[in-house]
């Protein structure tokens, strides 16, 4: 009737991970390749997010400048890149909360 072009299919899922439980970890980076060197400690918890939020809540708890106010932008963009490819499947993981200790 409108003549509108339309593709037609099988319907697609959208699948998402999500949280259970809460863990707490540490990670520390050492690479010495002459010279200096590079070195990086962190501790955060990952946590299920609130009910009903969507995405990923970063939250920044350091204190006293353990880390550098200047790596935690990288320090964030780097759990939202990992959380777009979840542990079980491989899908994104919806509503976490991840708190940079």
């Amino acid at each position: 009737e409108f003549k509108v072009k339309v593709n037609k299919g099988n319907p697609q899922v959208e699948y998402k991970e999500a949280l259970t439980n809460s863990i707490e970890h540490r990670e520390i980076y050492k690479k010495q390749t002459g010279g200096r060197g590079k070195y990086a400690d962190i501790l955060f918890k990952l946590e299920p997010g609130k009910k009903g939020a969507q995405g990923l809540e970063f939250i920044n708890k350091v204190k006293g400048g353990n880390i550098p106010k200047e790596y935690i932008p990288s320090i964030e963009k780097a759990f939202k890149e990992a959380m777009k490819n979840g542990p079980l499947y491989g899908y994104e993981i919806n509503n976490a909360r991840i708190i940079l200790i």
